[in-house]
């Protein structure tokens, strides 16, 4: 179930009509599917599992593909496309680590990504 109430609800000039009107709006031009389906991945099960629920909960679950692997094993689709990647900055891994792994990313990109837009 998506929540139906944010903070900003509660501000002195929230408008609920034009808010109504904007959610109807943004409701009818959603797209019914994904042209193509969107690869999610990591090498900790558990955070696609959360994942799998948020993409459920949100009504996306049939777009998404998701892995259990580390990213530099992710082949690119043939076509040119987007990555979109969420480097850990000191949460999964300490912070002496961090730069060899950006470091790994940077050339994972240049060499098995050519043609992509990267997104970090």
């Amino acid at each position: 179930m998506i929540r139906n109430d944010f903070g900003y609800m509660r501000w002195r000039d929230y408008d609920r009509a034009l808010h109504e009107r904007l959610v109807q709006e943004a409701r009818e031009v959603a797209l019914p599917a994904c042209a193509s389906p969107i690869h999610g991945s990591d090498i900790d099960a558990s955070v696609l599992e959360l994942a799998r629920h948020n993409a459920q909960r949100a009504g996306v679950a049939a777009d998404m593909v998701f892995d259990v692997t580390n990213y530099s094993d992710v082949q690119p689709p043939r076509e040119p496309g987007w990555l979109v990647c969420n480097p850990p900055y000191n949460q999964r891994l300490k912070m002496a680590h961090v730069e060899s792994l950006y470091r790994r990313l940077g050339r994972v990109l240049k060499h098995t990504w050519p043609g992509h837009q990267a997104l970090l």
